[in-house]
């Protein structure tokens, strides 16, 4: 009798081991079959995400700019194209038209790699202070617009500013062409480079041009720059901190 009770206690033990060790071993198999899946979803995304990249199409917005000069005409072509590291390709082309013909004289051509989505995406984004159209728009966060037409070095014919990149909360960079003797434009260098916003005031009689540009959260830097007809150059006359 004790032997049979020992027989049935010994089949007991081992019957509640192999329920133990199925219970351990299970886990483990839901933790592979997880992990199985979820490397079937990330290769299954990452082949859409290609896909995805592969067939994406670029954007190209037009426009046809004939009221921004009494002497020409500007077609503005933009195009964009996404990259799949988040930052875009854009190329802005301009073609300018004198008025009395129908040949290009010149066709401008800058790169970007920073303008929001709706950048050159509105015609009516642009500006002529030399036609006086859209002069008095409202320019948000330091933003004037696209295109712009005006005098900049005061010598009485149209000088153009695209904008280049978007920029931060100082607002949008823009590069400058100034118009020749010979009617072409050539890039200037300090107002792109150095000046690089688009002024805020721009003073014919004193030959001046001034930026406004946030310097932190509570002033404004302010730059006026004055223009030697002489020399043909500008100069920083001063730069002050305003309080907003």
């Amino acid at each position: 009798m004790r032997n049979e009770n020992h027989i049935v206690a010994h089949l007991f033990l081992v019957m509640l081991l192999m329920v133990s060790c199925q219970r351990i071993n299970e886990p483990q198999q839901i933790e592979n079959k997880s992990f199985e899946k979820n490397e079937e979803q990330l290769i299954n995304r990452s082949q859409e995400n290609k896909k995805d990249n592969k067939t994406k199409e670029g954007q190209t917005f037009i426009c046809r700019l004939d009221s921004f000069s009494s002497q020409f005409d500007f077609d503005l072509e933009f195009k964009r194209w996404p990259n799949i590291e988040g930052f875009d390709s854009c190329k802005i082309s301009v073609t300018i038209t004198k008025k009395s013909g129908d040949d290009p004289l010149q066709i401008i051509e800058i790169f970007s790699d920073y303008l929001f989505k709706d950048a050159y995406s509105n015609c009516k984004y642009s500006r002529s202070y030399s036609t006086s159209v859209n002069d008095t728009m409202i320019a948000y966060d330091n933003d004037y617009g696209d295109f712009i037409v005006a005098d900049f070095n005061f010598d009485f014919r149209d000088d153009l500013a695209l904008k280049r990149n978007s920029g931060g909360n100082g607002g949008p960079s823009y590069d400058y062409y100034l118009q020749t003797s010979s009617l072409k434009f050539e890039r200037s260098t300090f107002l792109s480079d150095s000046i690089v916003y688009f002024p805020s005031t721009i003073n014919p009689e004193k030959r001046e041009l001034i930026t406004l540009v946030h310097a932190g959260a509570r002033h404004l830097g302010k730059h006026v720059y004055k223009y030697n007809p002489k020399t043909k150059k500008w100069n920083q006359i001063s730069h002050e901190y305003l309080a907003i």
